[in-house]
């Protein structure tokens, strides 16, 4: 992976944990350029190329399932017959409350769901488990996420649905229809990112950069979470990971298979990814260390289109104090997973394979 390309992609995905980016959709070329000490044209030509390769196609908006009184979660799902993976991930829409997925080389799928409460996340390994070409479903549960921090007004909702069709227009062009000014619509815009109200996704394939394997690691540490000495470890181990986190902050369950700590690193090869692996499991504070490449990612933005829909018939649901308390209990203690299973992603998800077309971000 070039210096260059390397140094983009880190400071795109600065801050990044599964649901929640520090990523601005119309941060420039310059503005990057900046960041990681070269020049405009240079930014430039690489985000351009990089669409060309379909490695980066723009993102998508994610409205907060806190809004709605809801929780999220994730688990995996095995395929083993290649031939049958297509049409799983066909059927994934399709079921309520499914709003993404991450297809990883082999038999693993990471899927992403909303539900109304605890309990509803985990029936979801039930779900899968009884659907044909799958073999094992397992490890949902919720996480913690950043709840939204003051009410929606009709008009947040109206700028919601618009930003989720179209999340990289440009403001003055999303002003006109919402009949704000460009600047109104600006900090109005911002305010939404700051309240929790949306996160922004780059919408990135993995498999589509020449030349580089991306290699997902979850990190099963010895003890329980936070793991501040070993991830400073991991920094030096993994000094080019594009992402690193302590997934254990998300957890609600101290027996939760999220106790890890996930890092997105390229390499040359995939010998290379496994020389990686062994360096990680040579350090004292690890326990073992799960190895997979992520391939193609995918959001599913009907729930929250119609949910949105919903908010805008009932002027009211802006103001009910259900739109923004969760129907858990934030505090409740969900019963742990299989032990040793560990794929809880928290470094790139949901990005789109929508059958709207992505907008290009990140303007030269």
């Amino acid at each position: 992976m070039a210096a260059v390309d390397h140094s983009i992609l880190r400071e795109l995905l600065r801050g990044g944990t599964l649901w929640w980016w520090d990523v601005n959709p119309r941060t420039s070329s310059n503005e990057l350029a900046k960041s990681i000490g070269t020049v405009r044209s240079t930014v430039w030509a690489r985000l351009r190329q990089w669409k060309a390769w379909g490695f980066l196609s723009g993102l998508r908006a994610v409205p907060n399932p806190g809004l709605f009184g809801c929780v999220m979660g994730a688990g995996v799902v095995e395929v083993p017959r290649p031939q049958d993976k297509p049409a799983f991930l066909e059927s994934l829409p399709l079921y309520e409350g499914v709003v993404g997925a991450w297809d990883f080389v082999g038999e693993t799928v990471q899927v992403n769901v909303v539900g109304p409460s605890v309990p509803s996340i985990a029936r979801w390994s039930q779900l899968f488990s009884k659907v044909t070409g799958v073999r094992a479903a397992w490890g949902f549960e919720p996480y913690r996420v950043p709840l939204p921090v003051s009410r929606p007004t009709k008009t947040d909702w109206r700028m919601l649905k618009e930003l989720l069709r179209s999340p990289s227009t440009e403001l003055a062009d999303l002003a006109k229809p919402l009949r704000l000014t460009a600047r109104t619509l600006a900090r109005r815009e911002a305010r939404l990112r700051v309240n929790h109200f949306v996160w922004y996704v780059p919408l990135i394939d993995y498999a589509r950069l020449p030349g580089t394997t991306f290699a997902l690691f979850n990190v099963i540490p010895t003890n329980a979470g936070p793991h501040p000495v070993l991830l400073a470890r991991l920094a030096n181990v993994c000094a080019d990971a594009v992402t690193l986190s302590d997934d254990s902050q998300f957890s609600l369950n101290e027996q939760s298979q999220m106790n890890t700590i996930s890092a997105v690193v390229p390499y040359r090869s995939p010998g290379e990814a496994e020389d990686g692996q062994r360096r990680i499991l040579e350090l004292p504070e690890v326990k073992d260390v799960k190895m997979y490449f992520p391939r193609s990612n995918y959001f599913f933005g009907g729930w929250f289109d119609d949910r949105i829909d919903s908010a805008l018939r009932n002027r009211t649901l802006g103001e009910s104090s259900n739109s923004l308390v969760p129907t858990h209990d934030i505090s409740h203690r969900s019963q742990g997973g299989e032990s040793g299973r560990s794929l809880h992603v928290r470094t790139e998800c949901l990005a789109s394979a929508s059958s709207r077309p992505a907008q290009h971000h990140w303007s030269p």
